[in-house]
Protein backbone atom coordinates (compact mmCIF):
# COMPACT_ATOMS: atom_id res chain seq x y z
CA UNK A 1 0.00 0.00 0.00
CA UNK A 2 1.40 3.19 -1.15
CA UNK A 3 2.50 5.48 1.98
CA UNK A 4 1.54 8.73 0.65
CA UNK A 5 -2.23 7.71 0.91
CA UNK A 6 -5.25 9.63 2.58
CA UNK A 7 -3.50 8.62 5.77
CA UNK A 8 -0.95 10.65 5.37
CA UNK A 9 -3.56 13.64 4.12
CA UNK A 10 -5.15 12.85 7.80
CA UNK A 11 -2.04 13.14 9.54
CA UNK A 12 -1.22 16.09 8.10
CA UNK A 13 -4.38 17.16 9.41
CA UNK A 14 -2.95 15.80 12.80
CA UNK A 15 0.20 18.25 12.50
CA UNK A 16 3.23 18.02 10.67
CA UNK A 17 6.93 19.29 11.35
CA UNK A 18 6.98 16.50 13.89
CA UNK A 19 4.08 17.90 15.62
CA UNK A 20 1.70 14.66 15.58
CA UNK A 21 -1.75 14.76 16.91
CA UNK A 22 -2.92 18.33 16.86
CA UNK A 23 -5.84 20.51 15.04
CA UNK A 24 -7.28 18.07 12.77
CA UNK A 25 -8.25 16.01 15.40
CA UNK A 26 -10.52 19.01 15.97
CA UNK A 27 -11.74 19.14 12.46
CA UNK A 28 -12.13 15.34 12.01
CA UNK A 29 -14.15 14.71 15.02
CA UNK A 30 -17.97 14.67 15.26
CA UNK A 31 -18.58 14.94 18.46
CA UNK A 32 -16.66 17.81 19.65
CA UNK A 33 -15.82 19.78 16.70
CA UNK A 34 -14.80 23.33 17.61
CA UNK A 35 -16.56 26.47 16.22
CA UNK A 36 -14.87 28.73 13.73
CA UNK A 37 -12.02 31.35 15.21
CA UNK A 38 -13.55 34.01 16.48
CA UNK A 39 -13.37 37.40 15.02
CA UNK A 40 -10.35 39.72 15.99
CA UNK A 41 -10.93 41.68 19.11
CA UNK A 42 -13.65 39.28 20.02
CA UNK A 43 -13.77 37.38 23.16
CA UNK A 44 -13.21 34.03 23.04
CA UNK A 45 -15.88 31.46 24.94
CA UNK A 46 -14.90 29.45 27.53
CA UNK A 47 -15.26 25.72 27.04
CA UNK A 48 -16.01 22.26 29.06
CA UNK A 49 -15.81 18.42 27.76
CA UNK A 50 -18.40 16.18 28.86
CA UNK A 51 -17.97 12.09 28.99
CA UNK A 52 -20.38 9.73 28.30
CA UNK A 53 -20.54 6.25 28.55
CA UNK A 54 -21.26 4.58 25.11
CA UNK A 55 -20.30 1.23 25.66
CA UNK A 56 -17.89 -1.72 26.71
CA UNK A 57 -15.42 -4.07 25.22
CA UNK A 58 -14.39 -6.52 27.54
CA UNK A 59 -11.47 -9.15 26.88
CA UNK A 60 -7.38 -9.84 28.87
CA UNK A 61 -6.08 -6.44 27.61
CA UNK A 62 -6.25 -7.20 23.65
CA UNK A 63 -3.83 -5.80 21.30
CA UNK A 64 -6.10 -2.35 20.18
CA UNK A 65 -4.33 -0.68 17.28
CA UNK A 66 -5.23 3.42 18.04
CA UNK A 67 -3.90 4.26 14.25
CA UNK A 68 -4.86 7.98 13.96
CA UNK A 69 -8.17 7.37 15.88
CA UNK A 70 -8.88 3.85 14.57
CA UNK A 71 -9.81 1.35 17.09
CA UNK A 72 -8.87 -1.86 15.23
CA UNK A 73 -8.27 -5.62 17.20
CA UNK A 74 -5.83 -8.31 16.61
CA UNK A 75 -7.76 -11.56 15.68
CA UNK A 76 -7.26 -15.06 14.04
CA UNK A 77 -4.14 -13.19 11.95
CA UNK A 78 -5.90 -10.35 11.27
CA UNK A 79 -8.00 -7.34 11.85
CA UNK A 80 -11.39 -6.64 13.31
CA UNK A 81 -12.98 -3.40 13.73
CA UNK A 82 -14.64 -2.57 16.80
CA UNK A 83 -17.53 0.25 17.36
CA UNK A 84 -17.61 2.96 20.11
CA UNK A 85 -20.55 0.65 21.49
CA UNK A 86 -17.59 -2.04 21.96
CA UNK A 87 -19.15 -4.42 19.80
CA UNK A 88 -17.51 -5.61 16.27
CA UNK A 89 -18.86 -4.13 13.34
CA UNK A 90 -19.84 -6.72 10.47
CA UNK A 91 -20.48 -9.65 12.71
CA UNK A 92 -16.48 -9.66 13.61
CA UNK A 93 -15.49 -9.82 10.06
CA UNK A 94 -12.14 -10.18 9.65
CA UNK A 95 -9.64 -7.93 7.00
CA UNK A 96 -6.02 -8.79 6.31
CA UNK A 97 -5.44 -5.40 6.80
CA UNK A 98 -7.05 -2.83 8.48
CA UNK A 99 -6.82 1.23 8.38
CA UNK A 100 -8.37 4.32 9.14
CA UNK A 101 -8.61 6.64 6.79
CA UNK A 102 -11.17 9.85 7.95
CA UNK A 103 -14.69 10.69 7.82
CA UNK A 104 -15.48 7.40 10.00
CA UNK A 105 -13.77 5.52 7.00
CA UNK A 106 -11.53 2.37 6.74
CA UNK A 107 -9.17 0.81 4.35
CA UNK A 108 -9.73 -2.65 4.54
CA UNK A 109 -8.17 -5.50 2.73
CA UNK A 110 -9.66 -8.74 2.24
CA UNK A 111 -7.55 -12.19 2.75
CA UNK A 112 -6.14 -13.83 -0.65
CA UNK A 113 -3.64 -12.94 -3.24
CA UNK A 114 -5.50 -11.10 -6.13
CA UNK A 115 -4.57 -7.38 -6.39
CA UNK A 116 -8.15 -6.16 -6.10
CA UNK A 117 -8.65 -7.23 -2.41
CA UNK A 118 -8.96 -3.18 -1.18
CA UNK A 119 -12.18 -1.65 -0.40
CA UNK A 120 -13.83 0.91 2.35
CA UNK A 121 -15.75 0.60 5.41
CA UNK A 122 -17.22 2.65 7.72
CA UNK A 123 -16.88 2.25 11.82
CA UNK A 124 -21.12 1.69 11.44
CA UNK A 125 -20.15 -1.28 9.40
CA UNK A 126 -21.69 0.21 6.06
CA UNK A 127 -19.82 -0.75 3.40
CA UNK A 128 -18.94 1.91 1.25
CA UNK A 129 -16.98 0.03 -1.51
CA UNK A 130 -16.92 -3.77 -1.56
CA UNK A 131 -12.71 -5.16 -1.17
CA UNK A 132 -12.52 -5.08 -5.22
CA UNK A 133 -10.06 -2.20 -5.69
CA UNK A 134 -6.26 -2.34 -6.24
CA UNK A 135 -5.40 0.39 -4.13
CA UNK A 136 -6.14 3.92 -2.50
CA UNK A 137 -4.49 7.57 -3.24
CA UNK A 138 -4.45 10.36 -1.47
CA UNK A 139 -5.85 13.63 -3.69
CA UNK A 140 -2.87 16.32 -2.48
CA UNK A 141 -4.34 18.71 0.15
CA UNK A 142 -3.52 21.64 1.18
CA UNK A 143 -5.83 22.34 3.47
CA UNK A 144 -7.73 20.65 6.72
CA UNK A 145 -9.79 18.40 4.94
CA UNK A 146 -10.60 15.51 2.50
CA UNK A 147 -13.54 14.78 0.72
CA UNK A 148 -12.50 12.97 -2.03
CA UNK A 149 -9.80 10.12 -2.38
CA UNK A 150 -8.95 8.18 -5.71
CA UNK A 151 -9.57 4.57 -5.94
CA UNK A 152 -7.72 2.57 -8.22
CA UNK A 153 -8.48 -0.63 -9.95
CA UNK A 154 -5.97 -3.05 -11.64
CA UNK A 155 -6.51 -4.21 -15.43
CA UNK A 156 -3.34 -6.92 -15.40
CA UNK A 157 -0.06 -7.35 -14.90
CA UNK A 158 2.41 -5.43 -17.78
CA UNK A 159 5.77 -5.43 -18.79
CA UNK A 160 5.49 -1.92 -20.49
CA UNK A 161 6.36 0.89 -18.21
CA UNK A 162 5.35 3.23 -19.97
CA UNK A 163 1.48 1.48 -20.10
CA UNK A 164 1.95 0.99 -16.20
CA UNK A 165 -0.76 2.76 -13.77
CA UNK A 166 0.64 1.50 -10.99
CA UNK A 167 3.16 -1.16 -9.36
CA UNK A 168 4.20 -3.32 -6.18
CA UNK A 169 7.41 -2.94 -4.45
CA UNK A 170 7.86 -4.66 -1.46
CA UNK A 171 4.07 -5.92 -0.50
CA UNK A 172 3.42 -1.82 -1.08
CA UNK A 173 1.72 -0.09 -4.08
CA UNK A 174 2.97 3.02 -6.23
CA UNK A 175 1.52 4.97 -8.73
CA UNK A 176 3.75 4.38 -11.65
CA UNK A 177 4.75 8.45 -11.37
CA UNK A 178 7.55 6.83 -9.35
CA UNK A 179 10.72 4.84 -11.31
CA UNK A 180 9.73 0.51 -9.94
CA UNK A 181 12.79 -1.07 -9.01
CA UNK A 182 14.24 -4.40 -10.95
CA UNK A 183 11.52 -7.48 -9.48
CA UNK A 184 8.43 -5.52 -9.09
CA UNK A 185 5.24 -6.17 -10.77
CA UNK A 186 3.68 -3.09 -12.91
CA UNK A 187 -0.46 -3.26 -13.56
CA UNK A 188 -1.82 -1.15 -15.89
CA UNK A 189 -5.26 0.42 -14.76
CA UNK A 190 -7.09 3.44 -13.83
CA UNK A 191 -8.59 5.38 -11.10
CA UNK A 192 -11.96 6.87 -10.13
CA UNK A 193 -12.64 9.73 -7.58
CA UNK A 194 -14.96 8.70 -4.95
CA UNK A 195 -16.68 11.39 -2.81
CA UNK A 196 -16.71 10.78 0.80
CA UNK A 197 -19.82 13.37 1.70
CA UNK A 198 -21.63 11.83 -0.80
CA UNK A 199 -20.53 7.94 -0.61
CA UNK A 200 -20.47 7.44 -3.71
CA UNK A 201 -18.24 8.48 -7.24
CA UNK A 202 -18.12 11.54 -8.63
CA UNK A 203 -19.93 10.73 -12.13
CA UNK A 204 -17.99 10.63 -15.47
CA UNK A 205 -14.73 11.15 -13.58
CA UNK A 206 -12.01 8.69 -14.46
CA UNK A 207 -8.03 9.00 -14.86
CA UNK A 208 -6.06 6.60 -17.29
CA UNK A 209 -2.81 8.08 -17.07
CA UNK A 210 -0.33 8.44 -13.44
CA UNK A 211 0.35 11.62 -13.65
CA UNK A 212 -3.04 12.64 -13.73
CA UNK A 213 -3.56 10.37 -10.38
CA UNK A 214 -0.47 12.23 -9.14
CA UNK A 215 -1.67 15.32 -10.04
CA UNK A 216 -5.25 15.82 -8.48
CA UNK A 217 -5.59 18.40 -6.01
CA UNK A 218 -8.62 18.16 -2.98
CA UNK A 219 -9.89 21.84 -2.60
CA UNK A 220 -13.17 20.89 -0.61
CA UNK A 221 -16.33 20.83 -2.56
CA UNK A 222 -14.45 20.65 -5.74
CA UNK A 223 -11.10 18.85 -7.20
CA UNK A 224 -8.28 19.97 -9.78
CA UNK A 225 -6.63 17.13 -12.27
CA UNK A 226 -3.51 18.47 -14.30
CA UNK A 227 -2.47 16.65 -17.19
CA UNK A 228 0.88 17.90 -18.94
CA UNK A 229 0.19 21.46 -18.98
CA UNK A 230 -3.78 21.83 -18.97
CA UNK A 231 -5.54 21.80 -15.43
CA UNK A 232 -9.20 21.08 -15.35
CA UNK A 233 -11.51 21.98 -12.33
CA UNK A 234 -14.34 19.76 -11.33
CA UNK A 235 -16.89 19.97 -9.27
CA UNK A 236 -18.53 17.07 -6.80
CA UNK A 237 -21.12 16.12 -9.92
CA UNK A 238 -18.41 15.27 -12.31
CA UNK A 239 -18.74 18.70 -13.98
CA UNK A 240 -16.10 20.56 -15.38
CA UNK A 241 -15.63 24.06 -14.14
CA UNK A 242 -12.90 25.42 -16.34
CA UNK A 243 -9.65 23.97 -17.97
CA UNK A 244 -6.36 26.00 -17.91
CA UNK A 245 -3.28 25.81 -20.18
CA UNK A 246 -0.42 28.01 -18.19
CA UNK A 247 1.23 27.70 -14.62
CA UNK A 248 -1.31 26.99 -12.06
CA UNK A 249 -1.22 27.00 -8.67
CA UNK A 250 -3.77 25.66 -6.56
CA UNK A 251 -5.00 26.27 -2.91
CA UNK A 252 -7.86 25.46 -0.88
CA UNK A 253 -10.73 27.76 -1.78
CA UNK A 254 -8.84 29.59 -5.13
CA UNK A 255 -5.97 28.99 -7.51
CA UNK A 256 -3.59 31.64 -9.25
CA UNK A 257 -3.30 31.48 -12.57
CA UNK A 258 -0.16 32.99 -14.47
CA UNK A 259 0.06 33.76 -18.20
CA UNK A 260 1.45 36.37 -20.04
CA UNK A 261 3.33 37.98 -17.41
CA UNK A 262 -0.12 38.72 -15.43
CA UNK A 263 -1.46 37.09 -12.25
CA UNK A 264 -4.88 36.02 -12.21
CA UNK A 265 -7.08 34.66 -8.86
CA UNK A 266 -9.72 32.11 -9.40
CA UNK A 267 -12.36 31.16 -6.67
CA UNK A 268 -13.71 27.89 -6.72
CA UNK A 269 -16.72 28.42 -8.80
CA UNK A 270 -13.87 29.36 -11.43
CA UNK A 271 -14.98 33.17 -11.23
CA UNK A 272 -12.21 35.31 -11.70
CA UNK A 273 -11.61 37.50 -8.93
CA UNK A 274 -8.28 39.41 -8.96
CA UNK A 275 -5.23 40.34 -11.63
CA UNK A 276 -2.30 41.54 -11.30
CA UNK A 277 1.25 42.06 -12.68
CA UNK A 278 3.25 41.31 -9.19
CA UNK A 279 4.05 38.09 -7.69
CA UNK A 280 1.02 36.03 -5.68
CA UNK A 281 2.06 33.60 -3.28
CA UNK A 282 0.38 31.77 -0.71
CA UNK A 283 0.96 31.44 3.49
CA UNK A 284 1.80 28.17 4.88
CA UNK A 285 0.60 27.68 8.09
CA UNK A 286 2.70 26.49 10.87
CA UNK A 287 1.78 23.04 10.41
CA UNK A 288 1.63 22.34 7.07
CA UNK A 289 -1.80 23.43 5.45
CA UNK A 290 -2.16 26.52 3.45
CA UNK A 291 -3.96 29.68 4.42
CA UNK A 292 -7.48 29.71 3.20
CA UNK A 293 -8.31 33.04 3.08
CA UNK A 294 -5.26 35.56 2.16
CA UNK A 295 -2.60 35.73 0.00
CA UNK A 296 0.95 38.30 -0.44
CA UNK A 297 1.12 40.40 -2.88
CA UNK A 298 5.14 40.84 -3.90
CA UNK A 299 6.07 44.17 -4.80
CA UNK A 300 8.93 47.50 -4.49
CA UNK A 301 10.96 44.58 -2.06
CA UNK A 302 8.73 44.16 0.33
CA UNK A 303 5.04 42.14 0.96
CA UNK A 304 1.65 43.08 1.75
CA UNK A 305 -0.96 40.55 2.63
CA UNK A 306 -4.07 41.02 0.29
CA UNK A 307 -7.94 39.02 0.38
CA UNK A 308 -8.87 37.40 -3.49
CA UNK A 309 -10.07 40.62 -4.70
CA UNK A 310 -6.64 42.36 -4.29
CA UNK A 311 -7.56 44.31 -1.22
CA UNK A 312 -4.85 44.91 1.61
CA UNK A 313 -5.70 42.90 4.37
CA UNK A 314 -3.36 44.06 6.99
CA UNK A 315 -1.84 47.31 7.49
CA UNK A 316 1.93 48.35 5.61
CA UNK A 317 4.73 46.23 4.08
CA UNK A 318 7.04 43.67 5.04
CA UNK A 319 10.52 42.87 3.92
CA UNK A 320 8.93 38.83 5.69
CA UNK A 321 6.06 37.38 6.38
CA UNK A 322 6.82 34.06 8.32
CA UNK A 323 3.52 31.70 8.64
CA UNK A 324 -0.38 32.52 9.23
CA UNK A 325 -2.39 30.74 11.68
CA UNK A 326 -5.59 31.08 13.86
CA UNK A 327 -5.74 34.72 12.05
CA UNK A 328 -2.63 35.64 13.04
CA UNK A 329 0.54 36.69 10.95
CA UNK A 330 4.28 36.61 12.01
CA UNK A 331 6.20 39.70 9.78
CA UNK A 332 9.19 41.19 9.67
CA UNK A 333 9.10 44.74 9.27
CA UNK A 334 13.01 45.40 8.24
CA UNK A 335 14.65 42.78 5.90
CA UNK A 336 17.22 40.82 8.31
CA UNK A 337 16.89 42.33 11.82
CA UNK A 338 14.92 39.23 12.80
CA UNK A 339 12.91 41.56 14.84
CA UNK A 340 9.22 39.90 14.33
CA UNK A 341 5.70 40.44 15.76
CA UNK A 342 2.42 39.01 15.46
CA UNK A 343 -0.47 40.87 14.75
CA UNK A 344 -4.01 39.44 13.74
CA UNK A 345 -5.80 40.62 10.72
CA UNK A 346 -7.24 43.48 12.27
CA UNK A 347 -3.82 45.21 12.90
CA UNK A 348 -3.55 44.08 16.55
CA UNK A 349 -0.27 43.03 17.64
CA UNK A 350 -0.89 40.48 19.59
CA UNK A 351 3.45 39.86 20.64
CA UNK A 352 6.91 41.54 20.07
CA UNK A 353 10.51 40.44 19.79
CA UNK A 354 9.23 37.18 18.77
CA UNK A 355 11.06 34.15 16.56
CA UNK A 356 9.84 33.73 13.00
CA UNK A 357 7.26 30.73 14.09
CA UNK A 358 3.90 30.51 15.68
CA UNK A 359 1.75 27.24 15.94
CA UNK A 360 -2.41 26.86 16.48
CA UNK A 361 -2.71 24.25 18.32
CA UNK A 362 -6.71 24.71 18.34
CA UNK A 363 -8.36 27.42 16.92
CA UNK A 364 -8.14 30.26 18.81
CA UNK A 365 -5.12 29.39 21.43
CA UNK A 366 -1.96 29.82 19.85
CA UNK A 367 1.76 29.41 20.89
CA UNK A 368 4.04 32.28 20.48
CA UNK A 369 7.49 31.55 20.75
CA UNK A 370 10.11 34.28 21.96
CA UNK A 371 13.31 35.46 21.27
CA UNK A 372 14.70 34.79 24.52
CA UNK A 373 13.38 31.30 24.21
CA UNK A 374 10.37 31.67 26.74
CA UNK A 375 6.80 30.87 25.62
CA UNK A 376 3.69 32.88 25.03
CA UNK A 377 0.33 31.37 24.71
CA UNK A 378 -2.30 33.85 22.66
CA UNK A 379 -6.05 33.45 23.88
CA UNK A 380 -7.85 35.09 20.41
CA UNK A 381 -5.00 38.34 20.74
CA UNK A 382 -4.56 38.15 24.00
CA UNK A 383 -1.82 36.74 25.88
CA UNK A 384 -2.79 34.83 28.71
CA UNK A 385 0.56 32.87 29.74
CA UNK A 386 4.21 33.55 29.16
CA UNK A 387 7.54 32.78 30.68
CA UNK A 388 9.39 29.61 31.29
CA UNK A 389 7.18 27.59 30.74
CA UNK A 390 7.87 23.76 29.79
CA UNK A 391 5.85 22.00 27.57
CA UNK A 392 4.16 18.80 29.13
CA UNK A 393 2.37 17.69 26.41
CA UNK A 394 4.03 19.68 23.25
CA UNK A 395 0.96 18.95 21.18
CA UNK A 396 -1.85 19.68 23.10
CA UNK A 397 -1.01 22.98 24.71
CA UNK A 398 -0.68 21.66 28.13
CA UNK A 399 1.82 23.76 29.47
CA UNK A 400 3.44 23.65 32.73
CA UNK A 401 4.89 25.83 35.44
CA UNK A 402 6.47 24.39 38.40
CA UNK A 403 4.02 21.81 39.28
CA UNK A 404 0.75 22.93 37.59
CA UNK A 405 -0.74 23.28 34.71
CA UNK A 406 -2.97 25.86 32.59
CA UNK A 407 -6.24 25.56 32.33
CA UNK A 408 -7.77 27.98 29.85
CA UNK A 409 -10.98 29.13 31.20
CA UNK A 410 -9.47 31.34 33.75
CA UNK A 411 -6.21 31.51 31.97
CA UNK A 412 -4.21 30.34 35.26
CA UNK A 413 -1.27 27.62 36.19
CA UNK A 414 -4.23 25.90 38.61
CA UNK A 415 -4.68 22.39 37.33
CA UNK A 416 -1.95 20.34 39.99
CA UNK A 417 -1.54 16.83 38.56
CA UNK A 418 1.15 14.36 37.10
CA UNK A 419 0.18 14.66 33.68
CA UNK A 420 0.97 11.24 30.78
CA UNK A 421 -0.23 12.61 27.76
CA UNK A 422 -2.89 14.55 25.81
CA UNK A 423 -5.91 13.00 24.24
CA UNK A 424 -7.61 15.32 22.47
CA UNK A 425 -6.55 19.19 22.81
CA UNK A 426 -7.43 20.33 25.99
CA UNK A 427 -8.09 16.93 27.47
CA UNK A 428 -5.07 15.08 28.80
CA UNK A 429 -4.59 11.97 30.96
CA UNK A 430 -3.28 12.36 34.53
CA UNK A 431 -1.65 9.46 36.48
CA UNK A 432 -2.09 9.22 40.64
CA UNK A 433 1.25 9.66 42.32
CA UNK A 434 0.63 6.72 44.59
CA UNK A 435 -1.71 4.37 42.53
CA UNK A 436 0.07 4.90 39.39
CA UNK A 437 -3.58 4.76 38.14
CA UNK A 438 -5.25 7.21 35.33
CA UNK A 439 -7.78 9.61 34.90
CA UNK A 440 -8.59 11.96 32.58
CA UNK A 441 -8.90 15.65 32.86
CA UNK A 442 -10.47 18.83 30.96
CA UNK A 443 -8.31 21.26 30.82
CA UNK A 444 -10.71 24.20 29.83
CA UNK A 445 -12.12 23.54 33.37
CA UNK A 446 -9.30 21.72 35.34
CA UNK A 447 -12.27 19.43 35.96
CA UNK A 448 -11.29 15.52 36.73
CA UNK A 449 -13.51 14.02 34.02
CA UNK A 450 -12.55 10.40 35.07
CA UNK A 451 -11.55 9.12 38.37
CA UNK A 452 -8.11 7.53 38.71
CA UNK A 453 -8.95 3.62 38.74
CA UNK A 454 -8.03 2.97 34.82
CA UNK A 455 -4.36 0.93 33.89
CA UNK A 456 -4.39 2.81 30.72
CA UNK A 457 -6.34 5.24 28.63
CA UNK A 458 -6.58 5.87 24.47
CA UNK A 459 -8.54 7.37 22.24
CA UNK A 460 -10.94 6.67 19.20
CA UNK A 461 -12.03 8.86 16.80
CA UNK A 462 -14.62 11.01 18.70
CA UNK A 463 -14.55 8.61 21.99
CA UNK A 464 -12.29 7.61 25.26
CA UNK A 465 -10.89 4.33 25.31
CA UNK A 466 -10.29 3.48 29.63
CA UNK A 467 -8.56 -0.28 30.66
CA UNK A 468 -9.51 -1.59 33.74
CA UNK A 469 -9.92 -5.16 35.10
CA UNK A 470 -10.30 -6.78 31.71
CA UNK A 471 -12.49 -4.09 30.64
CA UNK A 472 -12.28 -1.37 28.37
CA UNK A 473 -15.32 1.59 28.89
CA UNK A 474 -15.82 3.20 26.12
CA UNK A 475 -16.94 6.95 26.52
CA UNK A 476 -18.32 9.71 24.25
CA UNK A 477 -16.85 13.35 23.65
CA UNK A 478 -19.08 16.39 23.81
CA UNK A 479 -17.37 19.62 23.87
CA UNK A 480 -19.87 22.49 25.03
CA UNK A 481 -19.52 25.98 24.85
CA UNK A 482 -20.25 27.84 28.53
Amino acid sequence: MREKRIASTLRIALGVVALVLAAGVILTARGYAFPELVPPGSSVPNYQYKLTKAGEYKGDKPALKFDDGSVVVEADGGYQIVGTDGKLVLDGKVFAECEYLSHGVYEVKAPGEDVNKMGLVKADGTELLPCEAAMFESLENHSKDSRFIEVVYSEGETEDKDAAFFYMHEGKRYLATSTPSYGDTLYKGYARVFDFKKGSFVKDVELHEAREADNAYDMGDIFTVKTADVTKMYDADGKQIWSKESSVNVYPRFVTWYENGKYQVFDTSGKGRYTTEERLDNFIKSYGWWSDDYLSEYSNSSYKVIDFDGKQVLPGSYSYISVYDNGLFVLEEKEGDEAYKVMSVDGTVVAEDCSSDIFGYLPNYTRVSKKDNTIAVAKGTKIIAEGNMRSLSYDYLTFGKGNKILTLNDEKFSLEIEPEKGLRPALISGRNKDSASYGVYDLFTGKQLLKDEYDEVKYGDDCVWAYANGTWTIYSVELEEL
